[in-house]
């Protein structure tokens, strides 16, 4: 499902290489690779990208598109984001696109980042984002959990400014991609069937006046059509002694 859906492309793909500035000596980390999207989309700019991810099959994906591709400076590793098997100081750039809300302990995740870093290296992060507003929050996070049983939690700005300030990173450039979701398709890459997607279903029709217009749910009578939801785009560099 991942190698064929939107995380393919996408403004938050484009807003990731931007923020990052990949240079040519740039050895490079994707963490939480999935089907290798971003190291795809890096590997052409620098001169080696190590590609990581806790599941086997996305990883055996993420190496079979870089072969069908004809990249040779990717190396593709089953690893997991709160345990990187890597020397510290050992990366100039470290991504990771929508995946640190599935992350049982966060605070290790990024901790790792900072390890793995070298001075003056590169932490470049893209994650959905949960409103600032509690009542959209909470509305967000029941949603997401009622979705897909792998979710943890979809931070606030405030929160991830919190999160890799404590891991000694400093936060240089913050931005965010709004982005328009088609309901059904959402249901379905969560995973979500029978009494479950139909409890989603309620849930959208359900919801506030305040989650209808911020959340920008479009409905035709009964029928969820889409709705929207942002991503936050984050660099924060590791500091030079």
């Amino acid at each position: 499902m991942y190698a064929v859906s939107e995380h393919r492309t996408g403004s938050d793909l484009e807003a990731l290489i931007e923020f990052a500035q990949p240079v040519s000596e740039d050895v490079v980390l994707d963490v939480a690779t999935g089907a290798g999207h971003v190291a795809l989309a890096l590997a052409p700019l620098v001169p080696s990208v190590v590609a990581v991810d806790l599941a086997t099959g996305m990883v055996d994906k993420a190496r079979e598109r870089g072969a069908e591709a004809g990249v040779s400076n990717l190396e593709c590793r089953v690893a997991d984001a709160e345990r990187l098997p890597f020397e510290d100081e050992s990366f100039d750039l470290v991504t990771c696109r929508i995946a640190p809300h599935h992350f049982v302990d966060i605070d290790a995740a990024i901790a790792e980042v900072a390890r793995v870093l070298r001075p003056g290296g590169r932490y470049v992060v893209v994650d959905s984002m949960s409103p600032d507003d509690p009542g959209l929050d909470a509305f967000l996070d029941a949603v997401e959990r009622r979705r897909d049983p792998t979710h943890v939690r979809s931070y606030r700005r405030d929160e991830w400014m919190q999160l890799i300030g404590g891991a000694g990173l400093v936060v240089e450039r913050v931005g965010s991609v709004r982005k328009s979701r088609s309901f059904e398709f959402w249901l379905e890459r969560g995973g979500a069937q029978g009494a479950d997607a139909e409890e989603l279903r309620e849930m959208f029709r359900s919801a506030s006046a305040a989650a209808k217009e911020y959340f920008e749910i479009v409905t035709d009578g009964d029928v969820i059509e889409s709705f929207s939801d942002d991503q936050i785009v984050i660099r924060a560099t590791s500091p030079r002694p």
